[in-house]
């Protein structure tokens, strides 16, 4: 499209080779550069920009020159006289990996003309906005390197450049911790497990952990960790896997189960009773969780007793000298301990009825106690009730009135129960037994 000062250039033109008379004929080359350098730089301007596009034929006239010389030989005039556009210093730039670099490009024209910028070989990711003339570039993880950008800036016949190196350092990646989980261990066992963490830099790991329970160990990565008795409960720990720079954390939680301890019986020492003597002590146990304790026995002799709360009682009647095993057992519900104790029971040695206890007499020969049984004894009977007595047969003593006396040949009353009617009658019976 043409201009109206383009029209005006033209016509004064067309005008001067008129009076010229040189219409008539070929303008040389030499003639034709000189009246273009004739033209001030505005009207120089006007007619190239009216040259390229495509002005009319009256110019080749006016010039008696082709469009296309007339357009070549102004370019050559313009750019003598043009001159280049000046790019403002850009300098280095320095950036690490992940970090983002942008700046803006500028330049100088003297000659106020147009300017357009581009830039070549530019980094894979960066880019160059020739509208707003700013270059950006976030390099990714893996682009640290030297890179070298050609900035360049043209008002259309001349240009200026910079080459600016932009350095790129490495960027410093977190590590990551593998996945660890919660961990579940009991009392008294151990706990073992080894942190992992992968650098995408391959920098060194070090790790670390907050919150380390009594005993545990953290060394090189290996977690250890055998928590003693009285260390139930649960435990969060933090652990840390760094490079110096940055790090990564993962909280586990460590659950410690309770282990039930056995109760252990305190030192029981074995027992020695005579015939007709109460034995009696309290056996005690130690629980190293303070559990409630409840105690037991086999083999228990007949006539002992051994309570919940471990007290033992017994009194071996005559006839019962020897060794017993007592087996004793505490426990706390779930957990027990056993011990066996040994309760020699020596024979009582009598010479007189006040040496036996009640319902026993003593038979001076053997020096022993004897349970009144009529069939044992030395005795004789009422002749009105004897032949009773002795059909049938005395089942057992019930009471005698004066068991501790020593008597020799009186009448002793005696309840007995015999066989025959099951109702208890009166004998009457002498003792047979030496008098002391």
């Amino acid at each position: 499209m043409r201009t109206v000062k383009g029209l005006i250039v033209i016509l004064i033109l067309v005008l001067s080779f008129l009076v010229t008379g040189c219409l008539s004929k070929e303008i040389s080359d030499q003639e034709l550069s000189s009246k273009l350098e004739q033209l001030s730089n505005s009207e120089l301007n006007s007619l190239v920009a009216e040259s390229k596009a495509g002005v009319p034929e009256e110019m080749s006239k006016s010039y008696q020159a082709s469009n296309a010389k007339v357009l070549e030989k102004a370019q050559e005039e313009f750019k003598k006289r043009n001159q280049a556009p000046i790019l403002t210093e850009i300098g280095g730039k320095k950036i690490d990996e992940n970090s983002k670099l942008s700046f803006i490009v500028s330049a100088a024209d003297t000659d106020g003309d147009l300017l357009t910028y581009t830039a070549e070989s530019l980094p894979t990711g960066a880019g160059f906005n020739v509208e707003t003339k700013t270059f950006s570039w976030k390099p990714g993880y893996g682009q640290a390197g030297i890179y070298q950008v050609v900035f360049k800036v043209s008002d259309g016949f001349q240009e200026d450049s910079e080459i600016v190196t932009i350095s790129v350092g490495k960027g410093n990646r977190v590590p990551v911790l593998s996945f660890m989980g919660n961990k579940e261990v009991k009392e008294n066992e151990l706990l073992s497990f080894v942190l992992s963490a992968d650098d995408p830099d391959g920098d060194q790991v070090t790790y670390s952990v907050d919150n380390l329970p009594s005993g545990a160990t953290l060394v090189n990565g290996v977690f250890t960790w055998t928590p003693g008795y009285n260390q139930a409960g649960t435990y969060q720990l933090k652990f840390k896997a760094s490079d110096e720079s940055l790090e990564d954390t993962q909280v586990v939680i460590i659950k410690v189960e309770n282990v039930n301890r056995a109760p252990l019986f305190d030192d029981v020492e074995d027992k020695k009773i005579t015939e007709g003597s109460l034995l009696s002590f309290k056996v005690s146990a130690t629980d190293p969780d303070k559990d409630n304790l409840f105690y037991s026995a086999t083999n228990l002799p007949s006539g002992a007793t051994l309570s919940k709360n471990g007290e033992f009682s017994w009194i071996p009647l005559p006839g019962k000298a020897g060794a017993y095993q007592i087996n004793l057992k505490v426990s706390d519900g779930a957990e027990k301990d056993t011990v066996v104790v040994t309760i020699t029971v020596d024979k009582l040695v009598c010479t007189t009825l006040k040496d036996c206890p009640g319902g026993y007499w003593c038979d001076t020969v053997k020096t022993e106690c004897l349970a009144y049984d009529f069939n044992a004894l030395y005795h004789s009977c009422d002749t009105s009730e004897a032949s009773t007595a002795e059909e049938c047969g005395i089942i057992s003593v019930a009471y005698w009135s004066n068991p501790q006396l020593n008597l020799c040949g009186d009448d002793v009353p005696i309840v007995v129960v015999d066989s025959c009617s099951g109702i208890p009658k009166l004998w009457y019976c002498y003792l047979k037994a030496s008098c002391s």
